[in-house]
């Protein structure tokens, strides 16, 4: 009803609203000719008109009904008592409820609800734990995150992190570009491990880290949501079955990214340019093979006028044995879930190596967040891209919402749509909604 109200009052002329003979003519006081709009102010009623639907989004879905609900709050008080109630009465530690809803046309995960809890400055300034547990229905699908940070001096950061995964809904079509929807299979894995990393801010919103982890990565039959299981596929001859399922994997796994960005911090001008390197490696303390991870991104953003920000970003994943024997699938390349080609759901693009373009319009709605329009093209394909064709090419669009600042648990709205590949006629096969938080660290 709100909605309804809302655009009424938009789209209604004023006269609807005002009473004959509230407002005079205005006086003609050079008497000269109205000139009327030039050709630019006509001109920009097209991309007015394309984005209006965004607009309304924006505006009285998202925007408005949000700032209603925070004025009412802040006029009742509500915002301080329940900022007290999940604080433990105003302390620097608090527990705050989360859940997430990742649906697919073919094959989303599984709901799933938990806590999220942090404490800062824990006997010394800077010394801050953040602990999430998120839980999916079964003893086969519980996520548990634990980091004990450390801030030292410049900002700098110290952290050592343990988590368990243990998901009964993963998704596999085959590995490359040519899959089906007909394919998919569904694979549960868990994956128990630890570490320490560092981290260090270089300017504004570039930066450096460096870790190492150990990780245990075991698999199990994924019996979710009425889906065939991978085992079952690969006995119909949708594909072989996919190297690694059937053994458990121990590795070590140092990385390291540099992160170099031109950008101002809102509410400063974010043209710029930002540019990512992402250098890993599986060594394996067992009879797994060894590889190694590298890749990176580039990207190109034009800030039009108060953040509303246009950017253009080539991302590119590449993974390579170290020895004679192919790596574990689920250790490939990937696109789809958080990263590139959001329509897809983790799991469903797997290759040697990966690359997408991402094209993506972003623009303030509230205080702390941003809504997000994006086009996306991109796959998986063979060992340095071998394959590649703009006909393997898939596609990614769609719009969402998103926290305008990184932050330890995000939250975000996703609607995207995902097609086949482009010379299979990028008929879509795929829609994926996104609704509820997300871990960041």
């Amino acid at each position: 009803m709100l909605v309804t109200l809302a655009l009424l009052l938009a789209v209604a002329p004023p006269s609807a609203f005002a009473g004959e003979g509230d407002k005079r003519e205005v006086p003609d006081y050079d008497g000269r000719d109205d000139p009327g709009p030039d050709a630019g102010e006509v001109l920009l009623w097209v991309p007015r008109i394309i984005v209006s639907p965004l607009y309304f989004v924006s505006e009285y879905v998202i925007r408005r009904p949000i700032g209603w609900l925070v004025t009412e709050m802040e006029r009742g008080e509500w915002l301080e008592a329940i900022g007290e109630f999940v604080t433990f009465g105003g302390t620097n530690a608090g527990l705050i409820p989360t859940f997430l809803f990742d649906f697919g046309l073919e094959a989303g995960a599984l709901p799933s609800y938990g806590l999220y809890f942090f404490w800062d400055d824990v006997a010394a300034d800077g010394h801050d734990l953040r602990l999430r547990f998120a839980y999916g229905g079964s003893s086969d699908w519980i996520q548990v995150d634990f980091a004990n940070r450390f801030e030292l001096a410049g900002d700098d950061r110290l952290s050592f992190h343990f988590g368990l995964d243990r998901r009964k809904d993963w998704v596999f079509g085959g590995i490359g570009p040519g899959f089906t929807e007909a394919s998919l299979g569904r694979y549960g894995q868990q994956t128990l491990g630890g570490g320490v990393s560092y981290q260090a801010d270089i300017g504004e919103r570039g930066g450096w880290s460096a870790g190492v982890d150990v990780a245990q990565i075991t698999y199990f039959r994924g019996r979710c949501c009425g889906d065939p299981t991978v085992q079952t596929q690969a006995a119909a001859g949708a594909y072989a079955l996919p190297v690694g399922l059937e053994s458990d994997h121990l590795y070590l796994l140092p990385t390291a990214t540099l992160a170099v960005d031109t950008r101002a911090i809102r509410p400063g001008d974010e043209s710029g340019v930002r540019a990512t390197v992402n250098l890993g490696a599986g060594v394996s303390l067992g009879d797994s093979p060894s590889y190694l991870r590298y890749g990176g991104s580039v990207g190109a953003y034009w800030d039009i006028w108060n953040n509303r920000t246009v950017g253009l970003k080539l991302h590119a994943d590449f993974a390579t044995s170290l020895g004679d024997d192919p790596i574990p699938f689920s250790q490939l390349a990937p696109l789809g879930g958080a990263a590139p080609m959001r329509a897809f759901s983790d799991g469903w693009l797997r290759g040697e190596s990966a690359v997408a373009a991402t094209l993506e319009y972003r623009w303030p709605i509230w205080v702390w967040l941003d809504g997000t329009l994006f086009f996306e093209a991109g796959n998986a394909f063979g060992d340095n891209l071998d394959g590649l064709a703009a006909d393997d090419l898939r596609l990614s669009f769609g719009l969402g919402v998103r926290p305008g600042s990184v932050a330890d648990h995000n939250f975000e709205i996703l609607f995207a749509l995902g097609t086949d590949e482009l010379g299979n006629g990028a008929d879509i096969d795929t829609f994926r909604v996104v609704f509820g938080t997300t871990s960041g660290f």
